[in-house]
């Protein structure tokens, strides 16, 4: 079975560790969880060092907003697959997101662990059917 490297940048703790918890209890993937970032510059940051296949990204942080944050992921690298998780969901800033590259918005209110893993296991789908083509 492949492992899957997830980053997580998320500013609140208690997302983190939700989010963290939620990516442990995948029953037919094994999800490793390679970064918890608190803003966005360390998520940069860590996109660069340890190379995720998923990045979960909150919106409303401080300092560099979410985003900002996906617009510079992308532009570092293009291939990147990030799924939005935010109370921003139903925002005009959400909405950018996709157009900027996100591949999907996930609302932070009611977030279950299976729609988090429903979101994360159809960007794991997209990532096997990719190599498959290679």
């Amino acid at each position: 079975m492949r492992s899957y490297k997830v980053l997580i940048i998320d500013d609140s703790e208690i997302s983190r560790a939700v989010l963290k918890a939620g990516m442990r209890r995948f029953q037919d993937l094994e999800m490793r969880v390679v970064g918890v970032a608190k803003n966005g510059n360390e998520g940069i940051w860590l996109a660069k060092t340890a190379h995720p296949d998923v990045i979960t990204l909150d919106l409303d942080m401080p300092g560099m907003d979410g985003l900002t944050c996906l617009m510079e992921l992308l532009a570092n690298d293009p291939k990147l697959n990030v799924i939005v998780i935010s109370n921003l969901a139903e925002t005009e800033q959400a909405k950018e997101c996709l157009v900027y590259g996100a591949k999907k918005v996930i609302a932070k209110q009611g977030l279950s662990v299976e729609k988090l893993q429903t979101a994360v296991a159809e960007i794991i789908r997209y990532l096997e059917k990719s190599s498959d083509q290679e």
